[in-house]
């Protein structure tokens, strides 16, 4: 893509482990802390995958836990548990947002179409960061711990979409509204 702009081609060469250890250490002058949506798994997944997501060579399947019910959804991802309705956009691990996303996808929330939304999520965020308005998205050692207000980050993604006289790139700002619906819609509706 031309102009700086990250595009939404999404892969990665990983290797897909059902139920990979999750317990990636944060950097050594940090604190291992997950997010409060999050805590170690009780229980084990249902056996079918929501969504999947990648850091590094490593791939994470999410599903509901045995503990979920349709009141309080639960997504096992590797060994812990994010309570989906603890869940804030605007203050959220990484890992907290594929849980949520994915559980949005599957129960048709996100009126997705395609490439998950999350993966979406991820794409935009890597083009805020490539503007300098976030660091480390997508970096193992950071997306259990590290909180972000990830509507501001999606929006600074929509903004440079925006400005953009490729049609191709200039498309990208509906979907980064759309994105932004979805996540304000849970929002309110967590209040």
């Amino acid at each position: 893509m031309s102009l700086g702009m990250v595009g939404t081609n999404y892969g990665a060469g990983v290797n897909y482990n059902k139920y990979s250890a999750a317990k990636t250490k944060a950097k050594s002058d940090k604190t291992f802390e997950m997010g409060s949506a999050t805590r170690e798994a009780t229980g084990n997944g249902d056996g079918k995958n929501i969504g999947v997501m990648a850091i590094g060579n490593q791939a994470y399947l999410a599903q509901y836990s045995e503990n979920s019910t349709l009141a309080n959804p639960i997504v096992k991802v590797g060994d812990y548990e994010i309570s989906v309705n603890d869940v804030d956009p605007e203050n959220a691990t990484e890992f907290e947002m594929f849980a949520l996303m994915s559980h949005l996808d599957k129960t048709g929330q996100s009126r997705n179409e395609g490439m998950s939304s999350f993966s979406k999520m991820r794409t935009y965020s890597q083009q805020a960061e490539r503007n300098g308005f976030c660091s480390g998205i997508a970096d193992a050692s950071e997306a259990w711990n590290s909180k972000r207000d990830w509507t501001k980050i999606i929006e600074n993604a929509k903004k440079t979409y925006s400005q953009s006289l490729v049609p191709e790139i200039y498309a990208l700002t509906k979907k980064c509204v759309s994105l932004l619906d979805v996540m304000q819609t849970w929002i309110e509706n967590r209040k």
